[in-house]
């Protein structure tokens, strides 16, 4: 992976191979917003902004100084589909040939749709470059391929390494005077991501990426809830690593049971990330089989081992008590809506997809746990658990 951008960008800009990602870093003294268009062959840009992009955009060097964009608002996460079509239509209609997304993940996510759309549902043959600039902490969208669109039926759900964003602004927010106190249920959504790409059978190649958000989730959450800018750069760090490591895992499947999950829950994904883990996590100590194939048995001790050592637990059930005490200490029900109670699970899911075996009967069971995990009394550790 790139870590910079002294290279010509112009030559990489449309030929990128899949999932090839260039960071640039923002406290560089030589950035300039207008002088990376230029180099990159962007003219006519199409920027997409949500609520943290629209303080933090204009504070980018020479921001004002690039070819006036074609403005769009993302509104929502995850964006309608028919939000998205009508973005991917102002994208042609008015010749852009650049996406610049700023935010969080709705900015983010709405501009990889774009880019879907424009591409596979309208027709153009070469896709446009994407520079994603976060501003905010979020679960780190400007790392994946994914992307999530909402109709009137269903949750969409997209996986491709066409729609990896090309380039990501990193650090942007040394340059905002002030941040927003981090979301819990986004905090809890990092340290899930990170813990399932450890926890996956394809996970080695994201391992150090997962480790690594875990211990900055860990370090810093805490100050992030306050506010304290330090940890929350260290936050929007562990964000991305942790998007990194879920994507290099291969963990579509699995990604698509969350979403699922937030929908059939009406809560946050980065909350469903969150109690789909607890579910699963439980899961694989009681039935060490599910960790299938060749030398699994050897890899799942090595895996819970590390993970031990993440949450400075002596053993598999410590370490698993620990984040259940972090899931209760942070507590984003007061973000969440009401408890669904019997509204039916989401179905479609083909439990043979997901990446440990899993039964129909497995799958019910997963989701009966998901729903009591909410009805549990957040106030406390749950009994046989501390």
């Amino acid at each position: 992976m790139e870590t910079d951008c002294k290279h010509t960008l112009k030559e990489a800009c449309h030929g990128l191979p899949p999932g090839r990602q260039i960071l640039i870093d923002a406290k560089a003294d030589t950035f300039s917003l207008a002088r990376f268009l230029e180099e990159a062959g962007g003219k006519r840009p199409l920027l997409l902004v949500d609520r943290a992009g629209e303080e933090f955009f204009p504070l980018l060097p020479q921001a004002a100084d690039i070819p006036k964009p074609v403005r769009c608002t993302a509104e929502n996460y995850p964006a309608g589909e028919k939000e998205a079509a009508a973005a991917a239509k102002s994208f042609l209609e008015n010749g852009c040939d650049f996406l610049i997304s700023c935010g969080s993940d709705a900015a983010i996510n709405l501009a990889k749709a774009v880019k879907w759309f424009a591409t596979k549902s309208v027709g153009r043959g070469t896709p446009a470059a994407h520079l994603a600039i976060p501003a905010a902490v979020g679960l780190g969208s400007e790392a994946t391929g994914c992307c999530l669109l909402q109709n009137e039926r269903k949750t969409i759900f997209l996986a491709e390494d066409s729609i990896v964003p090309d380039y990501v602004l990193r650090n942007g927010c040394v340059l905002q005077p002030a941040l927003s106190p981090a979301p819990k249920s986004v905090l809890l959504g990092i340290l899930a991501r990170a813990v399932f790409a450890l926890l996956l059978p394809d996970g080695k190649a994201g391992r150090a990426c997962a480790q690594e958000a875990i211990r900055l989730l860990l370090d810093n959450y805490r100050a992030g809830l306050s506010g304290e800018e330090k940890a929350l750069q260290q936050l929007m760090a562990a964000a991305y690593a942790a998007g990194r490591a879920l994507w290099l895992a291969q963990a579509t499947a699995l990604q698509h049971l969350c979403w699922q999950v937030a929908a059939w829950q009406k809560i946050h994904p980065g909350y469903a990330f969150a109690l789909c883990l607890a579910a699963l996590w439980q899961n694989l100590l009681d039935y060490p089989e599910s960790f299938t194939g060749p030398r699994e048995s050897g890899r799942r001790a090595k895996v819970l081992a590390g993970l031990r050592r993440l949450f400075g637990a002596e053993n598999d059930a410590g370490a698993l008590s620990r984040y259940y005490v972090l899931l209760y200490e942070l507590n984003p029900e007061a973000e969440a809506a009401e408890s669904t109670g019997q509204a039916p699970p989401p179905d479609g899911i083909d439990p043979q997809a997901l990446p440990f075996t899993f039964r129909q009967a497995d799958l019910d069971n997963f989701f009966r746990a998901v729903q009591a995990e909410r009805e549990v009394c957040p106030q406390c550790c749950r009994p046989g658990k501390a």
